[in-house]
């Protein structure tokens, strides 16, 4: 991303978040080719800013643009991307993460991450942490959205082909952001999404979550879970003790599949525990983001 470019997005984007404003990255991850280019947005609500890595692909873009994968927790997805680079080199890949040398910042994701819990007026403690809180994701897709915006002015993108991925509390903001506007990506990957989250609030979202445009292709949804992970059990009211998260991804999967504008799979990586499924299921994202047909064939 040359010196214009960078300056354009981020002028555009300091316009369209006032509270918001551009930082230097640190030296640490200064770019490591043209290819890549890596900026920070600082942010004035007492959470940690977000930074932003965008990997170009080499060569011209394809006739329709490149398509696009949003990375979220884009720190620990960076990290675990050499051993799987070879399936992203046709992607333009905006990993989004947090202005830290951490893999994660806990209170920050919490409230990006997280839809605001029912009942809750403006935010909500963390049933994790009561020194968290929770209820931005709306905020957090607003700047998705207009960050989408900047970059599809700059770069040629697919307009079929953006995908959204998340893990964890990520997984979670995936599926909020599928219920709340399905029209903003085409392909979204939640890998252990935290269905344990004020459940079963996600799994009722379905029935009056509004559907894609009947001018856009079907979208499409994979779910998938560790077989040896355990649900949480903070204010997980129709969890049994010791029920596998699997289940529940399942469930929601079997629920949303009755829509006829989504291609839903649920997809069980054996034997694997909730923190193994970053880098497990980074392979089946980056195939899904990339595939020219059918994504979940």
């Amino acid at each position: 991303m040359d010196a214009r470019r960078r300056s354009l997005i981020a002028c555009a984007t300091q316009a369209l978040l006032p509270g918001f404003a551009l930082a230097k990255a640190p030296a640490a991850i200064q770019p490591m080719s043209p290819l890549q280019q890596t900026f920070s947005l600082a942010r004035h609500d007492g959470y940690t800013g977000w930074r932003v890595t965008i990997r170009q692909p080499a060569g011209p873009a394809p006739a329709q643009g490149w398509p696009v994968a949003y990375m979220l927790d884009g720190n620990a997805v960076l990290q675990a991307l050499p051993s799987h680079a070879r399936l992203a080199q046709g992607l333009l890949l905006v990993a989004v993460g947090y202005d830290t040398n951490d893999r994660f910042d806990t209170a920050s994701r919490a409230w990006d991450y997280t839809p605001l819990p029912p009942g809750a007026h403006g935010s909500a403690p963390d049933p994790r942490s009561a020194a968290r809180q929770n209820g931005g994701a709306d905020l957090f897709l607003a700047f998705l959205q207009r960050l989408h915006g900047e970059l599809a002015a700059q770069w040629p993108i697919d307009p079929r082909r953006r995908t959204l991925y998340g893990h964890s509390y990520g997984g979670l903001f995936v599926l909020h952001a599928l219920l709340t506007q399905p029209g903003a990506y085409d392909r979204y990957v939640a890998a252990s999404p935290s269905l344990w989250w004020h459940a079963p609030y996600m799994t009722q979202r379905i029935a009056g979550a509004p559907q894609r445009p009947a001018s856009m292709p079907r979208g499409a949804l994979l779910v998938l879970a560790g077989g040896a992970e355990r649900v949480r059990q903070e204010r997980c009211r129709d969890c049994a003790s010791g029920a596998p998260t699997p289940g529940q991804a399942e469930r929601f999967v079997q629920d949303i599949s009755a829509r006829p504008d989504l291609h839903a799979r649920f997809r069980m990586l054996p034997g694997l525990s909730h923190g193994e499924t970053l880098n497990a299921s980074l392979p089946w994202a980056l195939r899904m983001a990339s595939a020219a047909g059918d994504c979940l064939d």
